[in-house]
């Protein structure tokens, strides 16, 4: 009888430990950081200001990097719902920056929020680590990331339509 209460105990305190170790993971998601980017106005903003409910996309891209340049023209050719509630932050200096930025506007992707990093202040706080960045925020929350170089971005289709259509709980 004393084995079994101590296997009980023992399976009570593991259960337990498993269920805070996944709290406790769950609440370590990291929320979109307020890093001061500018409006391609040159208007200064948090990074997180406005994204907060329902699903983002949001697309850390520098001028000179072609694979940054085939993910927007990607984008710009798909049929992805929502395209208001991507945000797109170019890193870089101000100037070479908003000039990118309104090209990609004028090219069709004027309903996409735009920012610039010059200080490279979100790339940091967000912890990219290559360009271009893709990151999946619900309510505020980076739910995932997705980095890195790829010769052909429409394998990101699906994922990116999929993320942009669902509405959060």
């Amino acid at each position: 009888m004393r084995e079994t209460g101590l296997k009980t105990f023992m399976l009570a305190l593991i259960l337990g430990v498993v269920a805070a170790g996944g709290r406790a993971a769950a609440a370590a998601k990291p929320a979109l950081p307020a890093s001061v980017v500018q409006t391609v106005d040159g208007v200064p903003v948090a990074l997180n200001d406005g994204v907060v409910d329902g699903q983002w996309l949001v697309l850390y891209v520098v001028p000179d990097s072609p694979p940054s340049v085939r993910l927007l023209d990607a984008l710009r050719t798909w049929q992805v719902p929502a395209l208001d509630r991507v945000l797109v932050v170019v890193g870089g200096p101000a100037a070479p920056a908003a000039t990118f930025a309104r090209a990609q506007q004028q090219r069709g992707l004027d309903t996409v929020r735009w920012r610039l990093d010059g200080d490279r202040a979100a790339w940091t706080d967000l912890a990219a680590s290559g360009v271009p960045t893709l990151f999946g925020v619900r309510a505020g929350v980076l739910e995932w990331r997705l980095a890195g170089v790829l010769n052909d971005p429409s394998a990101l289709q699906s994922v990116v339509a999929s993320w942009l259509s669902t509405t959060a709980p």
